[in-house]
C-alpha cells in the first residue's frame, strides 16, 4: 500500500507577491540616481576645475577644492527638493558628488555621469501627491 496523499492547503503556503517592474525601477532610481541637473552640472564643474588644476600644475588646488565642496550645498538642495530624496539620501548623494568633484583628477566624473543617466531615464512618471486636507 502506498502512503496517503497529503493535500496542501493553499492558504497556508507562503505566497510571494509579484514585484511590479516599475516599483523595482523606481527603487533603483531613488537609491542610485542623481537629479540630471546635479549630475551634469557637477560633471561640467569637475572638468572645468580639473582644467585649471592641470594648467596651473596643482597651484590652483587651494581654490578649486573649496569651490567643489561649496557646490555640495546646491547639490543637496536640488536632490532634496526636486528629486524628492529624504534629507539623509540627499545629504549622502550631495557629499559624495562634492567630494568626487573636489578630487584633483576627473575620476568622479564617470560615477556622477552614470548617476545622472540613471536619474534621467528613471524619472518616467511622477508620483502624485495626496490631495491637501480640506480647510474649514
Amino acid at each position: 500500500m502506498s502512503a496517503p496523499l497529503v493535500e496542501s492547503n493553499p492558504s497556508k503556503t507562503s505566497s510571494t507577491h509579484p514585484v511590479d517592474e516599475s516599483d523595482a525601477r523606481s527603487t533603483l532610481v531613488k537609491t542610485l540616481g542623481l537629479h540630471p541637473l546635479v549630475a551634469f552640472g557637477m560633471f561640467a564643474c569637475d572638468w572645468m576645475l580639473f582644467g585649471g588644476e592641470a594648467s596651473s600644475a596643482g597651484v590652483g588646488l587651494a581654490l578649486t577644492i573649496p569651490i567643489a565642496l561649496a557646490l555640495t550645498i546646491p547639490s543637496v538642495l536640488i536632490q532634496r527638493f526636486t528629486f524628492r530624496d529624504s534629507w539623509g539620501a540627499a545629504l549622502g548623494k550631495g557629499l559624495m558628488v562634492g567630494v568626487l568633484t573636489a578630487v584633483p583628477m576627473p575620476l568622479g566624473s564617470p560615477v556622477t555621469l552614470a548617476g545622472g543617466v540613471i536619474g534621467l531615464f528613471g524619472k518616467g512618471k511622477k508620483k502624485e501627491l495626496p490631495p491637501a486636507p480640506p480647510t474649514t
